[in-house]
């Protein structure tokens, strides 16, 4: 029960963090196949209680909860195999016509289950693989259909995982190869659960080892494909928050550029922070504002800075030097410029790459450099 629990609620956080993300992309067709596989696989989970199954039953009728958890973790397999099928063949017309054969298969199935359950004698609806009437045709067929549609669910998804794993990122096909060996070991058990039936349904003995087997390569199973479904959201997580300490203390870092060039043009700053504080949500945003407010102010000095540097190249000079020629700039700068005798800006501080990180390491190492002065 414990572990039962465990894999729902991760599941049902996989599902919250997913639907999150599914908001702000509507659109995003694998998106919204991957939330629904992981929204049915969590209820069908939670509806698999033994609390649960009874609460529904008791609402209802007897076999209720049993067909709706098929439905759901069925539902829950077709999406996930039509997430594959899509991330791997794009929206094409093969990957409809697929979408459309598996929906119908599993339409099918529940079908078949359903009209299985109903002929069932009211009495015998709570059935399951231990009941002593499994030999009664309409129960036997009502696990040997539902376990046929799981072996083929379970290894076509596997398959379309493994062709998709190809072209993926490292953790991802990590995550992928972790999902595939869960669905074998399910697919091993739904066939271990076919031949059960089967055997006992033709007169033969409880196979007790068999069963005896299935219940750890099913829970070890579930765990993997649980796992595998969480580790890329796991590691978005783990990206998420190196990012933010980044930005965070980078942020820091060219404080003393910002105070300085702000102190000075006072105008250029975008936002002010509400109580000067620098919130948890805003670290990004904040980070981004202050990195342009610097570029901007050093623009507006670099006339003064070109003045104090008496000719030098500020554009590639060392951090330190730069530091020495803003502190100098700020000091010839006036305190009320006259725009009838503006000044034409300079390159300053130009990167060594043409991308934003080795703009923001020069920026940051003439910041601490500036700090460095001023101790």
């Amino acid at each position: 029960m414990s572990l039962q629990i465990t894999l729902l609620v991760a599941l049902t956080i996989g599902a919250l963090w997913k639907t999150v993300d599914l908001v702000r992309s509507a659109r995003d067709r694998l998106l919204r196949l991957l939330v629904a596989c992981l929204w049915l696989l969590a209820l069908g989970h939670a509806l698999s209680l033994t609390v649960v199954t009874k609460a529904l039953d008791n609402a209802t009728t007897p076999g209720v909860a049993k067909v709706a958890y098929n439905a759901l973790v069925m539902g829950g397999l077709f999406a996930l195999v039509s997430f594959f099928v899509y991330a791997t063949r794009g929206d094409g017309p093969a990957s409809r016509r697929r979408f459309r054969i598996d929906g119908l298969l599993l339409a099918a199935t529940l079908l078949t289950m359903l009209v299985l359950m109903i002929v069932t004698p009211a009495a015998l609806r709570g059935h399951t693989l231990s009941t002593p009437h499994i030999t009664e045709a309409p129960i036997a067929w009502f696990y040997i259909v539902g376990n046929i549609y799981f072996v083929y669910a379970y290894l076509v998804s596997g398959l379309w995982a493994l062709r998709y794993s190809v072209p993926a990122s490292r953790y991802l096909t990590i995550a992928l190869w972790i999902i595939t060996l869960g669905l074998a070991g399910l697919m091993l058990t739904s066939v271990n659960r076919a031949i059960w039936v089967i055997i006992r349904y033709n007169g033969g003995p409880p196979l007790k080892g068999l069963n005896a087997i299935n219940w750890p390569i099913s829970n070890a199973s579930f765990v993997l494909v649980t796992l595998g479904m969480c580790l890329p959201a796991v590691v978005q997580l783990i990206g998420a928050i190196r990012s933010w300490l980044l930005h965070r203390r980078l942020y820091r870092e060219l404080d003393p550029l910002w105070s300085a060039l702000n102190r000075a043009f006072p105008e250029l700053m975008l936002e002010r922070p509400e109580n000067g504080r620098f919130r948890f949500g805003r670290t990004h945003r904040g980070f981004y504002r202050r990195l342009i407010e610097c570029r901007d102010g050093l623009v507006r000095l670099s006339p003064y800075i070109a003045i104090a540097a008496k000719g030098e190249d500020v554009s590639r000079c060392t951090p330190g030097e730069l530091a020495g020629y803003i502190r100098s700039a700020l000091a010839l700068k006036p305190g009320e410029e006259d725009p009838r005798n503006a000044l034409n800006a300079v390159s300053v501080a130009i990167p060594d790459g043409s991308d934003m990180n080795s703009d923001v390491l020069g920026l940051v190492a003439v910041s601490n450099a500036l700090a460095g002065s001023r101790a």
